[in-house]
């Protein structure tokens, strides 16, 4: 016997689903009460209007605006905590720099 009879030994099929598991647990949940419809988000953010929301959703490829958007049948949805960090991502300089 080359292995003691406990010894696990690892086929591809095994390293395959290992490795599955492993980016799923990667992976980050969404939470659904921080999801927002564009006017609840125009109505939480002021600073924000419909319009300037819907012209970020409908050039969203260009501008990263893709990474904070989550469509479920025919609705979008913006996940409020992606949107923050993309918001944070749109600084002209870094916090504490001086201007």
């Amino acid at each position: 016997m080359l292995f003691p009879p406990k010894t696990a030994i690892l086929r591809a099929s095994d390293f395959s689903f290992l490795l599955f598991f492993y980016t799923q647990m990667e992976k980050i949940l969404v939470e659904y009460t921080d999801l927002r419809t564009v006017k609840q988000l125009a109505k939480e953010a002021p600073f924000v209007t419909e319009s300037t929301i819907r012209w970020w959703i409908y050039h969203a490829n260009s501008n990263g605006f893709d990474a904070v958007l989550i469509k479920i049948g025919g609705r979008i949805y913006i996940d409020k905590n992606a949107f923050n960090k993309w918001l944070e991502g749109q600084r002209l300089a870094a916090p504490g720099d001086a201007a």
